[in-house]
């Protein structure tokens, strides 16, 4: 396999009652691997490199996400290889982590550091609506590069984050995201 080894967790498996799969990135293509018919499908689209992606609990969906110049999030139907949700620019520097919740309707997402002044920023998205937006965003103002993100599996409001130095705890309530 040609998979990208500089994605944490970048190697998914898909297998379900329906197929044996298993899910990675090779440059900026996604690929899924029928490991029972030896197929494969190319997931097409990035114009970048892929930084991150993730699965869905039920194998449903796939997310990739990219750094570059407009950078874009994809969120894929594995059963299809079909993209059905595109966000063009979900961070001005593209997406250096990535997670989705066990529910499958919500992508948090943590930006590239764009250097200078530019500041790190984690979003939450909720891909399902029409919107092209994320529903709340913030700065991560914490003092170390958080490098990966993930949901409570029991909760979607609560989330985690993670640098070098430190751990940060989210929450989403009516305010927006909250450390």
């Amino acid at each position: 396999f040609g998979f990208n080894k500089d994605i944490p967790a970048g190697v998914h498996s898909l297998t379900d009652e329906h197929r044996q799969a298993i899910f990675y990135t090779a440059s900026n293509n996604g690929v899924i691997y029928d490991t029972a018919n030896k197929t494969q499908r190319l997931l097409q689209g990035h114009a970048n490199e892929i930084s991150s992606c993730c699965v869905s609990a039920d194998k449903r969906w796939i997310v990739t996400a990219d750094i570059g110049p407009e950078p874009m999030l994809v969120v894929w139907d594995s059963y299809t290889a079909l993209a059905v949700k595109t966000v063009v620019r979900p961070h001005v520097n593209g997406v250096v982590a990535m997670d989705i919740s066990e529910d499958g309707k919500q992508i948090v997402t943590l930006s590239r550091d764009g250097g200078g002044d530019s500041p790190q920023i984690i979003s939450v998205w909720h891909w399902m609506t029409d919107s092209d937006g994320p529903s709340t965003s913030a700065e991560v103002a914490v003092g170390d590069f958080q490098k990966t993100v993930r949901f409570n599996q029991d909760d979607p409001s609560e989330l985690i984050s993670n640098g070098d130095k430190r751990v940060v705890f989210w929450a989403v309530d009516a305010e927006g995201l909250q450390y």
